[in-house]
């Protein structure tokens, strides 16, 4: 038990010191100019924003995966003629967008509002909390136009408003994410605005507001369901669907390092009507989203060995079958790992899990 003590004390000194050298060369690299650069020409690269040229970077993708995305982003607010959102405030701290059509609506002078004090709302009668945490805090707000999601990231490390003095902050990241993948054709909820709470220039939170999207449960809820269960046809073409879905986002280069079924949400759950299709299925929590021209196959391993360890209690072993099979067969680019491979990466997966 000693040893094991000596161990864990020496390796978290290791990784204090770690954080605080890289903080250090990061501040001395001149990269602050870069933290805000909201307004410009954005797209997500490797989990950082970068300023790019986005005229290619659209065309690229228009070409390739997505008919349907625009030559330019959605984020690049200069756009000619009619643009889908327009800019309500942007500063060093806010950003928020509002649709065309909605831009005097009471909806978005109240996410204005909140955007200004969001430390205040917790004590709020009009916010009820969801999730309070050490690493956020996310309250259901009653807008005059329909409940919305108040956000607030947390500074979980000592380092982390140093480091996001030079980079966006999670709320950023998740803003801008949901923007993009809206433009490649897949769901979310839609986010009004996003800003940061500063002390002397340094960053103690970041806040985002989004739709609360009330009456869809998560594809987890969904299997789990004892009704669901007892349609074993209609969960069959939900896995299908969900199958379809996921080969079309990873085709669309999008990749979600936390890929659960927990973070995904069903827009057709009534058990009475048809299965879901592949297009009734929301995307959550996008801090840590990256779009790249084409995914690497460890990361398609990745989410779908999260995936499956998420199916081992809730999906028999042919319906985890057909998930994969329908999987292959839907993407444009052949995967080349095997079903026996990918079940013993999961249990290998899932083993590491228990042990930690």
């Amino acid at each position: 038990m000693i040893r094991f003590w000596l161990r864990f004390r020496a390796s978290l000194r290791s990784l204090l010191v770690a954080d605080l050298v890289f903080g250090m060369v990061v501040l001395l690299s001149g990269r602050t100019s870069r933290r805000m650069a909201c307004g410009r020409n954005l797209v997500l690269a490797g989990g950082k924003m970068q300023v790019k040229d986005i005229n290619r970077v659209g065309e690229a993708r228009k070409s390739q995966v997505a008919p349907s995305l625009s030559a330019k982003s959605v984020l690049h607010l200069g756009l000619q003629g009619k643009p889908p959102f327009v800019r309500l405030a942007q500063s060093p701290s806010v950003m928020i967008l509002a649709p065309v059509g909605e831009v005097r609506s009471p909806q978005a002078e109240f996410v204005k509002e909140v955007l200004a004090a969001p430390d205040q709302w917790s004590q709020s009668q009009q916010a009820h909390i969801l999730k309070d945490d050490r690493t956020s805090l996310i309250l259901r707000l009653e807008g005059p136009e329909g409940p919305l999601v108040l956000k607030s990231y947390r500074m979980r490390k000592p380092i982390d408003p140093v480091l996001d003095r030079m980079r966006f902050s999670r709320a950023h990241r998740s803003f801008a994410a949901a923007h993009a993948i809206a433009q490649l054709g897949f769901s979310t909820p839609f986010a009004w605005g996003c800003s940061n709470t500063l002390y002397h220039r340094w960053p103690l939170a970041a806040h985002l507001i989004t739709d609360y999207l009330d009456g869809f449960p998560t594809l987890a809820e969904l299997m789990a369901s004892p009704a669901c269960k007892r349609h074993p046809r209609w969960l069959a073409k939900t896995v299908r669907a969900f199958a379809s879905w996921l080969a079309r986002l990873h085709d669309s280069g999008i990749h979600h390092p936390d890929l659960k079924p927990v973070n995904i949400l069903v827009q057709a759950p009534n058990l009475d009507d048809s299965a879901p299709t592949p297009n009734d299925f929301i995307l959550i929590d996008l801090d840590r989203v990256t779009i790249r021209s084409h995914l690497r196959p460890r990361q398609q391993l990745r989410n779908l060995v999260q995936l499956h360890g998420s199916f081992q209690a809730d999906l028999p072993w042919k319906l985890r079958l057909d998930f994969w099979q329908h999987y292959q067969a839907d993407l444009a680019t052949p995967f080349t790992a095997s079903f026996a491979e990918l079940e013993s990466e999961t249990l290998r997966w899932l083993g590491k899990r228990k042990q930690w």
